[in-house]
C-alpha cells in the first residue's frame, strides 16, 4: 500500500484536505482503510496506474470512490501493511510480541497542519495508548502533533458489554424458569399426597 499512500500524502501536503485512516486489529489480522475527500488530481493517468500498480501487488488493496471521498482499503496479517504511519512519520517502530503488538511514531510528522484523523479498532485489550479519545476498545486521535504511541494485548480480549449482558439475562430467565417448574412441581405433588392420604383415612 505504500505506493499509493506516498502519493495520497502528497496530495494532503499539496491540498491540505481532509482524511481519515483506520486500522482494525482482529482475529490476529489488520485492515486498514484510508477514506480522503476528493481532490482534483492533475495527473490521473500517474494515479491510476499506482492504483493499478497496488492491486497487482496486494490482492487485498482496493480503491473505490464513496460519497465524494477517495476510499482505500488493504487486509493483512503483519504490522509491516500500516504504511500510512511509514509515509507519515520519519521514525516508527512496531514490535509484535508473544502478548503484545506496539506501535510508536516518532520524528518530524509530514502530516502536521494537515486534517488527518487516525482511529484504531481491535476486539483486544488495549493496554496503553496516547490516543485523545479512548473509548473501551477503539482509541482515536484528533491531530498527529504528539505522534502515535499504542500498545495492545494479544491475549485479552475486550468484554463486549452487550453480549455480557444478554448472557446475564439469559441466565437469569433460565433461573428463574427453573424457580417456576420447581414451585410447580413441588405443588403438584402436594395435592397428589394430600388426595392419597385422604385416600388412606377413608379406608
Amino acid at each position: 500500500m505504500k505506493k499509493i499512500l506516498l502519493l495520497v500524502i502528497g496530495l494532503l501536503l499539496l491540498t491540505g484536505c481532509k482524511a481519515e485512516y483506520i486500522i482494525t486489529y482482529e482475529d490476529g489480522y489488520f485492515k486498514e482503510e484510508l477514506a480522503v475527500d476528493s481532490v482534483s488530481i492533475e495527473d490521473e493517468n500517474e494515479f491510476n496506474d499506482a492504483v493499478d500498480a497496488q492491486k497487482n501487488y496486494d490482492d487485498s488493496f482496493t480503491h473505490t470512490q464513496e460519497n465524494g471521498k477517495e476510499v482505500f482499503k488493504s487486509n493483512s496479517n503483519s504490522l509491516d501493511s500500516l504504511k500510512l504511519l511509514y509515509s507519515c512519520f520519519q521514525k516508527v517502530y512496531t514490535l509484535d510480541e508473544d502478548k503484545y503488538i506496539s506501535i510508536i511514531t516518532d520524528g518530524d510528522n509530514l502530516c502536521t497542519g494537515n486534517d488527518i484523523k487516525v482511529t484504531f479498532k481491535s476486539d483486544m485489550k488495549i493496554i496503553t495508548s496516547n490516543g485523545t479519545k479512548i473509548d473501551n476498545n477503539t482509541v482515536k486521535w484528533d491531530n498527529l502533533d504528539k505522534g502515535i504511541s499504542i500498545q495492545v494485548s494479544k491475549t485479552k480480549k475486550v468484554e463486549n458489554k452487550n453480549a455480557l449482558a444478554k448472557e446475564t439475562s439469559t441466565r437469569m430467565i433460565l433461573f428463574v424458569l427453573f424457580v417456576i417448574i420447581v414451585i410447580v412441581v413441588g405443588i403438584v405433588l402436594f395435592i397428589m399426597n394430600k388426595k392419597s392420604n385422604k385416600k388412606e383415612i377413608s379406608f
